[in-house]
């Protein structure tokens, strides 16, 4: 009879474990559902497609251009990069190697 009564007490105590991990699942859904319903309520945002788009006159070259940069992570720190200079053209792609 005492081993039942082990066995009984470890069942309750892992059955207790058990609804503690199922209600944290619960409550982490139940957190996603309200946000979800936070973000149905923000306004939407203007169409990306705006009236007078085609007057707009662009560059027929668009280019981001660096000259003489120099980085560093902190106020006070060394830096990293020291005076860089490069161009990137319109549909060159970037990446680091």
């Amino acid at each position: 009879m005492s081993n039942n009564k082990h066995l009984s007490k470890a069942k309750v105590q892992s059955d207790g474990a058990l609804a503690v991990r199922q209600s944290a699942i619960v409550e982490t859904s139940m957190t996603s559902v309200e946000r979800v319903m936070e973000y149905g309520k923000l306004e939407s945002e203007a169409p990306m497609d705006c009236e007078g788009d085609d007057e707009l006159l662009w560059d027929e070259e668009v280019a981001i251009e660096f000259k003489d940069v120099s980085l560093k992570y902190a106020e006070g720190e060394p830096e990293i990069v020291k005076r860089v200079g490069f161009k990137i053209r319109q549909g060159e792609k970037v990446s680091k190697r």
